[in-house]
């Protein structure tokens, strides 16, 4: 199974130590970081499970960090968690109603944290099914909608489930028949390189990143998760 991603902000070096200390004992994968602004670029390129916050931070606040993450329909669907010496009640309220899912006071006690934080992906994990993620890239599948790094994809019916079909199994490889079942269903008829066309179509819409979608000689085709953490 792979590991969660946590995201750290914090412009004190020993917070920062002492969560990815216990963070990585508890075997997540943690990226730690001094400034907001460095952090939010690495989040929108990056697959990344949660990001825990301090508010009162250089060149942008916790707050506005939030904001951005939940304004972009590339990061919104991350969820935030504030630790913070912030502890007026005008401030949980703002934060929780921006989006943030979970607000801690500082000083902290690290086994609440954790325990947290472990309540918060395992809500992300059972919320978010209707949402693939990988990298840049956000499927939101009710309402059939693609983004890249922020960016509506302007793709067909047959585009979208083609794309939903191989992102959401990334490395797997699927051979024409299987992909053209999957998307059409068992009882439609057609001629296999219509699948060769759909994916030529869809990777000019993917622009940059259409070496996510691998031809894999005389079998099919595979969805390269690596390319899309590639920022371009």
């Amino acid at each position: 199974m792979n590991k969660y991603r946590l995201v750290i902000i914090d412009d004190h070096v020993d917070v920062l130590e002492l969560l990815h200390y216990n963070l990585t004992r508890e075997d997540y994968e943690v990226k730690d970081f001094l400034n907001p602004v460095d952090a939010l670029q690495y989040i929108t390129r990056e697959n990344t499970d949660l990001v825990i916050t301090d508010w009162v931070l250089p060149d942008m606040d916790g707050l506005e960090l939030c904001r951005q993450l939940k304004r972009s329909p590339a990061t919104q669907t991350i969820p935030v968690m504030m630790v913070t010496g912030r502890n007026d009640e005008i401030d949980i309220v703002s934060a929780l109603e921006l989006g943030a899912e979970e607000y801690i006071v500082k000083p902290f006690r690290i086994l609440e944290l954790l325990t947290r934080v472990k309540k918060v992906l395992g809500r992300q994990r059972n919320e978010r099914k209707d949402v693939i993620t990988r990298g840049g890239l956000i499927i939101d599948l009710p309402a059939y909608k693609a983004y890249i790094n922020g960016v509506l994809l302007d793709l067909t019916i047959a585009e979208f489930r083609l794309l939903e079909l191989l992102s959401g199994q990334p490395g797997k490889v699927f051979s024409r028949s299987q992909i053209m079942e999957q998307i059409n269903g068992a009882n439609y008829f057609a001629d296999k390189r219509a699948i060769d066309v759909q994916v030529v179509g869809l990777r000019k819409k993917m622009g940059s990143y259409k070496g996510a979608l691998e031809t894999v000689r005389s079998v099919g085709y595979r969805f390269n998760e690596a390319v899309m953490t590639d920022f371009r």
